[in-house]
């Protein structure tokens, strides 16, 4: 067990709970999670807690935890913020070692919230307890009832070996609900809550070793400690989809007043669990059917068999599997003459998708389903049902329970899409434990999802972060002079263009004695970071004449036009030009450390946004497989009859970059822009450097 998971077990399998906040008024909250417990059968003790004396359900309502005679193992509090460090040190000296703490008022509503949620993380270190929350619903543990949120969760819940961390309460509860409502069984809920004890790398440790669990699904509004958090999943041997919210800046300000959140950049996101081999979706839709369909199986393939009860739908299903990549291999011959054996009119194209409206055989329908699965020449098997449920309700129910028979004995999937009565689909929901889907091209996106989890995933270790922040220290961001970027840049071996500093006429003219024509002049200043927007970089010199007009025009015309620009000299760098040009970029991630970003350059860079990301460590190898990812990459490899280019040393410029990022953590950003590509060398023609420290 991880040192973040360790401690966490009592919060899910206490012996007995005490319920704080709980009075005899008809509105109080508390009585909900005293109700959930008992609805969902939880076996052991219950204690209440409240200010008055009072009954509920014949239990008796204690005043203060101390007139419990019996141990306690768990507190459920939902008291206000305020009364929380009395009850939680209460809780303390009563020897009670776990907490769910739901109430709000802490860091999510400001300053003052947020002193009081460093209280009660002290009174809880002081007494060693673990909690979950604030600002939160707390648990569900469907193996033995434990059920603390205050809103109702009504049962029927389906019980099974999926698992939900959710850092909204309000989410956790609708994630449970949905993810039961389509077949797949609950093993237990987290909502987080402002994180203050227990965190996402908690709970995902937790769960990881939980032998309860076989698929881990988590909603995340933010993200902190990036790095533990991509080491676990990429070392974890249960799939975790992701669902991620909070990707714009106003749904981040909804977050921050919701649940202490913080907006990450949404691209280094996805590219992190990516490479984790994560699976992250898009919508709350998505989430469900990603879900839904690895509780039917783990792998999914590219190979696709398609029954259908009606054309159209296999049209649209057609479209599908051509938008998503899936290969359609022929049915065999044994296949399609048992087929034959079945048909009416003799009609049937004999087709993958295959259009079976021509036979109405119940029996034969999963009989040619299981014939398609015992051929290796398919990954899965989709079924299209459409039906009414006047005339085969309870045929498609023995269907639908055949297809899960099937699917465990030959390993591979069958998806069922069924089409028909909104009744009779949630009575099938009902009465069916198998996982059954409505939108062929969303199943189809979803398994796409699935089956390319693996071909971004790499091993990682990301470097951690080289200080410790405190509240005391503030962080400094100085962007670098062109000569100190480009300093910077060749120290670490990154290849640049011929250069030379200058600050006078006579020190302009000797370099371009050593560098000969064309040129490029631009200013080196303090104080200026985008050169070309203030006017500070004339290119195309190849006379003397034009070197002077343009050494007078950076280091005094300038100012005329822009007084604050302090000018320090002159940078002349040979001109160079190549058939292609590419952006290379770095950033450091407040959670995830380095990331590259690669493009392709040149004045469309703005329109066409041909980009490509990865954490680093970058290696040549992977840094060679980033440019592959590009559109442009055609015009490294030689499109229409041009000689390739130097992609190995464009690989080996970018890898630079990624040590570069590690090396040097005082360097936030880096644009190296352009890079010149052409049949023999990568160069860089310009950098850009921005440093950080603390203070």
């Amino acid at each position: 067990m991880t040192k973040e998971a360790k401690g966490i077990d009592g919060i899910f399998y206490p012996g007995s709970v005490a319920i704080f906040g709980v009075s005899e008024k008809p509105e109080n909250l508390g009585q909900f999670i005293l109700r959930n417990m008992i609805d969902n059968n939880y076996a052991g003790r219950v204690y209440l807690i409240g200010t008055k004396d009072g009954e509920i359900n014949g239990r008796r309502i204690y005043k203060s935890i101390y007139e419990v005679q019996e141990s306690v193992d768990l507190a459920v509090i939902l008291t206000p913020a305020q009364t929380i460090p009395g009850l939680l040190a209460d809780c303390g000296k009563k020897g009670i070692g776990y907490a769910v703490i739901e109430s709000g008022g802490f860091s999510e509503t400001g300053v003052q919230g947020t002193a009081l949620e460093q209280e009660i993380k002290k009174i809880a270190q002081t007494y060693d307890i673990r909690f979950t929350g604030p600002n939160g619903l707390g648990v569900v543990n469907m193996e033995n009832g434990l059920c603390t949120p205050f809103s109702p969760v009504v049962p029927p819940i389906r019980k099974g070996s999926v698992s939900i961390i959710s850092q909204s309460g309000g989410m956790s509860l609708t994630i449970m609900q949905m993810f039961s409502y389509e077949g797949v069984g609950i093993n237990k809920v987290i909502s987080a809550g402002n994180k203050a004890d227990i965190d996402e790398i908690g709970y995902l440790s937790y769960l990881i070793d939980d032998p309860g669990t076989r698929l881990i699904a988590l909603y995340l509004e933010d993200i902190k400690n990036g790095t533990r958090l991509i080491e676990l999943i990429q070392n974890s041997s249960k799939p975790i989809i992701v669902f991620k919210s909070n990707t714009s800046p106003k749904t981040a300000r909804i977050a921050r007043s919701h649940a202490s959140a913080i907006a990450n950049d949404d691209a280094v996101v996805t590219e992190a669990l990516k490479e984790a081999g994560a699976i992250r979706a898009d919508t709350l839709s998505e989430f469900t059917d990603i879900v839904k369909l690895l509780n039917i199986a783990g792998i999914y393939g590219n190979r696709i068999a398609v029954l259908s009860r009606s054309g159209g739908h296999a049209v649209i299903t057609q479209d599908a599997i051509a938008r998503y990549g899936f290969e359609t291999p022929q049915f065999s011959g044994n296949f399609l003459e048992e087929v034959n054996k079945h048909v009416r009119a003799g009609i049937i194209n004999f087709t993958n998708p295959l259009d079976m409206g021509d036979i109405y055989d119940f029996d034969f329908y999963t009989s040619a389903v299981e014939l398609a699965l015992s051929d290796s020449s398919f990954d899965f098997v989709v079924f299209i049902h459409t039906y009414s449920s006047a005339i085969h309700e309870g045929s498609s129910e023995e269907m639908a329970k055949k297809f899960m028979e099937l699917t465990r004995k030959y390993r591979k999937p069958v998806l069922p899409l069924f089409f028909t009565e909104v009744a009779n689909l949630n009575k099938l929901r009902e009465n069916i434990d198998y996982p059954f889907f409505f939108d062929p091209a969303a199943m189809l996106g979803s398994v796409a999802k699935i089956r390319d989890a693996g071909s971004y995933k790499r091993k990682l270790t990301l470097p951690s972060k080289p200080y410790t922040e405190s509240g005391s220290q503030e962080k400094i961001k100085n962007t670098l002079s062109l000569m100190g970027s480009l300093n910077v840049a060749q120290f670490h071996d990154i290849p640049i263009a011929p250069w030379a500093y200058a600050k006078s006429m006579t020190e302009v003219k000797n370099s371009i004695k050593e560098l000969g024509y064309p040129l490029a002049m631009k200013i080196e200043s303090r104080n200026v970071s985008h050169k070309s927007d203030s006017g500070g970089v004339i290119l195309d010199i190849d006379t003397e004449t034009k070197a002077v007009e343009a050494y007078d025009w950076l280091t005094d015309g300038i100012k005329k036009v822009h007084p604050d620009i302090i000018t320090d000299g002159v940078i002349i760098q040979k001109m160079m030009k190549g058939p292609v040009e590419l952006i290379i970029a770095a950033k450091r991630d407040e959670e995830f450390g380095p990331v590259i970003i690669i493009g392709i350059g040149g004045i469309y860079t703005e329109f066409i946004k041909d980009t490509a990301l990865a954490l680093c460590p970058v290696d040549e190898a992977y840094a060679a497989e980033m440019l592959r990812r590009l559109k442009g990459y055609v015009f490294l490899k030689g499109a229409r009859g041009q000689r390739p280019l130097a992609i190995q040393e464009a690989a080996r410029l970018i890898s630079l970059v990624s040590r570069m990022m590690i090396d040097r953590f005082n360097i936030v950003e880096l644009d190296l822009n352009p890079v010149l590509v052409d049949e023999e060398k990568a160069l860089a023609l310009d950098a850009r450097v921005v440093v950080e420290k603390m203070v």
